[in-house]
């Protein structure tokens, strides 16, 4: 059984702040888990096994492609949810992951992808406001985001691009207030995905083989959010063992500080272990150099 339920708003990192319509604030957590706190593990685990991928297997694309699935999910939930706050602890840990790339010798641009998280926070209630105008606004919205992402790549990760998942997230929550059906966010929701996976694909020289499953990944990912609904699950957390359903809520509740620390554990890791030698703050500006 489960419990629908409009208060666990714990969208990552932050859950409380301030939206078009005025102030909102942040709800107490509850005792049960909820389905954020679900969807939340799904984003976190595939994004910890890119990391993986990138700092101890560079050479095996499947961890990356595990790590495809991620990005849709921590998108959509900015856009889901109902506050837009960018308070001190997102901006500070932008700003720790970057020192931590200028002290690994690693790179500038394009900044880390909790840059790019502030920036849907701060635009997207103003791009769906031009995009709820109509179907047509709806797809000069989507075609600006995806041109967009060709410059913006090497600005701030995956570029605009990104900020799809986000309009996903608000046709998701708001679809039946700005009149669009199901089978159009569908189709939106499709899109988005074949513009991602296809974008990542080339950015990896992926083979037709890699290319697809890439492509399958992430519509995987994006069917779960268009699933998504807020809930409590009283039954589910009671049948969990304890240790369980206690790791799910540290994922579910904890995104920004398990973001840093494994970032900053695995770079550690790959200093120690895989890199040849440490280029200690000799960093370069941009990532494709």
């Amino acid at each position: 059984m489960c419990r629908v339920s409009a208060t666990p708003e714990h969208a990552w990192p932050l859950s409380s702040g301030t939206i078009a319509s005025g102030p909102v604030s942040a709800p107490p957590l509850p005792d049960n888990l909820t389905s954020y706190d679900f969807l939340k593990s799904f984003a976190l685990i595939t994004m910890v096994a890119d990391h993986v991928g990138v700092y101890l297997f560079p050479d095996d694309v499947g961890w990356r492609i595990v790590g495809r699935m991620s990005l849709p999910v921590w998108l959509f939930l900015i856009g889901y949810a109902r506050t837009r706050e960018i308070g001190v602890p997102l901006i500070g840990s932008a700003i720790l992951l970057l020192i931590s790339n200028v002290v690994f010798g690693e790179h500038v641009l394009p900044l880390n992808i909790l840059f790019t998280i502030a920036l849907a926070r701060l635009a997207i209630d103003n791009i769906m406001q031009r995009a709820a105008e109509g179907r047509a606004s709806m797809v000069v919205e989507f075609a600006l985001l995806t041109v967009g992402m060709v410059p913006t790549l090497m600005l701030f990760d995956y570029g605009t691009h990104a900020l799809l998942f986000a309009m996903l997230g608000y046709l998701v929550r708001h679809r039946e207030r700005i009149g669009f059906s199901a089978r159009q966010v569908a189709y939106f929701a499709g899109a988005a995905s074949l513009v991602h996976g296809a974008t990542q694909a080339y950015l990896f020289a992926a083979g037709p083989v890699t290319a697809l499953t890439m492509v399958a990944a992430v519509s995987l990912s994006v069917a779960l959010t268009l699933l998504f609904r807020p809930a409590e699950l009283p039954t589910l957390t009671r049948r969990l063992p304890f240790l369980a359903a206690g790791v799910l809520k540290l994922m579910g509740r904890h995104a920004l500080v398990l973001y840093v620390v494994h970032l900053l554990v695995l770079k550690a890791l790959a200093a120690w272990l895989v890199w040849d030698r440490v280029d200690w703050f000799r960093w370069r500006w941009f990532l494709f150099d």
